[in-house]
């Protein structure tokens, strides 16, 4: 088994659910690294877990 990505951010703390636009941001970049996502896709998860009520 391989190794893809972990949930730590570089502060080595764990993102949850990622709420602030530099854990998201976090986020995003550990799932273009590891999964076949297209931008279209990266670009609705980062709206949708960006977006405010």
């Amino acid at each position: 088994m391989r190794f893809l990505a972990d949930s730590f951010n570089d502060k080595n703390e764990n993102l949850g659910c990622p709420s602030t636009a530099e854990e998201v941001d976090t986020f995003v970049a550990k799932l273009k690294k590891s999964s076949k996502m297209n931008e279209n896709e990266l670009q609705t998860i980062q709206k949708v877990f960006t977006k405010k009520n």
